[in-house]
């Protein structure tokens, strides 16, 4: 092998390295830098696709939420499962493991989902190494420090409160957003009981600072509807 071979390989061979040199660094590393956002879960979901629709896919409420559709349709808003975190408690979703007795007067939770066989749902908040109950809205807002004053606090009492919408390992799926010190969380309500035709339905309610909700708004459904069917 003459002189000019042996340059051209290993001019090769070093072209090689430095690719491969490139991948790892562009690549591999930033795989192994990857952490996940301080607001979602560590786990690996299946994210369902929620779509955020044009200002004319919904029907708006009222004239002064179709004037809040201008402000919040087009912004970038968030969309994960969303945890049930704040800074220095952690919530966990509980429910009745047996259907709840409806001639309870005494009965206490923060909603009721199911038909026929009603479960009630509460949140145990572990605080300080200690698991507290809450079972009733002003417990639920007192743990939350009186008001409804971030993004995190506004999701998660949507979390606690709202039956029937798309969660996924007892985490809601929703897209959210924070604009002009106000909270807006878009849910998909399941519909799965009842009698009707069970499409779920997009709707974006806004989240006040005393824990009340408004809804302001719902997707318009564009599919046909199917047959009628009574779920229990």
């Amino acid at each position: 092998m003459n002189k000019k071979n042996k340059i051209i390989i290993a001019s090769i061979f070093s072209l090689l390295i430095i690719g491969l040199a490139i991948f790892y660094f562009f690549y591999l590393k930033q795989k192994e830098d990857y952490t996940p956002p301080s607001n979602t879960s560590s786990e690996t979901y299946n994210t369902p696709n929620i779509y955020l629709y044009q200002q004319e896919d919904y029907n708006w409420l009222d004239e002064k939420n179709y004037l809040t559709a201008k402000q919040i349709i087009n912004q970038d808003w968030n969309i994960y499962p969303l945890s049930n975190k704040i800074p220095n408690t952690t919530f966990n979703l509980s429910k009745t493991t047996n259907c709840a007795d409806l001639s309870d007067e005494n009965r206490t939770y923060l909603y009721v989902a199911g038909g026929k066989c009603q479960l009630d749902y509460w949140l145990e908040a572990k605080q300080n190494n200690k698991i507290i109950k809450i079972d009733t809205y002003p417990k639920l807002l007192e743990i939350l420090g009186g008001k409804i004053d971030t993004l995190e606090k506004a999701t998660l009492f949507v979390n606690a409160t709202f039956g029937d919408v798309k969660r996924q390992k007892d985490l809601l799926i929703a897209k959210t957003l924070e604009t002009n010190n106000e909270f807006f969380v878009q849910v998909t309500e399941e519909n799965s009981f009842g009698c009707g035709d069970h499409l779920p339905t997009v709707a974006i309610y806004k989240i006040n600072e005393d824990g009340s909700t408004d809804r302001i708004a719902e997707q318009i459904q564009t599919e046909e509807p199917g047959p009628e069917v009574c779920i229990d």
